[in-house]
Formats: structure tokens, sequence, C-alpha cells
């Protein structure tokens, strides 16, 4: 049997920057939901970040707006890949 893992690459990023991500922020977890699942990274402002990777098979994302300034968002793209052997 092959387990597989959620590979997530970050495409765009453009949100409004706060040094807590405190406006604008999106949030990937890796588990089914936030309140029961493991914060991978919170992102804001035009940095991209590192891929990140599930070993739950599972991601959550979440994103938060203050609605006070428009950017353009994010885009991001998974795929599943095999996981590594041991």
């Amino acid at each position: 049997m092959i387990l597989q893992i959620i590979a997530l690459t970050w495409e765009d990023l453009s949100m409004e920057w706060h040094s807590l991500c405190g406006y604008d922020d999106v949030s990937v977890y890796d588990g089914q939901k936030a309140d029961a699942a493991h914060l991978l990274h919170r992102a804001c402002g035009d940095s991209l970040p590192q891929p990140l990777k599930s070993y739950t098979n599972n991601m959550f994302i979440e994103f938060i707006t203050d609605d006070d300034l428009g950017y353009g968002g994010f885009k991001v793209s998974y795929k599943f890949v095999d996981m590594p052997s041991k």
C-alpha cells in the first residue's frame, strides 16, 4: 500500500501586511478543521511561503480579511504525492 501526502505550493500572495498578520491572513492547517488541527503556516503580505505538506491526508485553509484595504488575495495549488519511504 502506498501512502500519500498533500503537497501545497504557493503561487501568489498579495495581502495587507502586519507583523502579526492582524488584518488579513491565510492559515493552512494539517487536518480537517482549524480547531482540531495543527497550524502549518499563517501568511500575510506578499512574500511567498515555502511549500507545505500534510501528513494527515487533509488540509484546511482559512482566509480572514478585515474588509479595509483591497489586495489580490492568494493562489495555491496542491497535489497528492507518495510518502517518502523510511
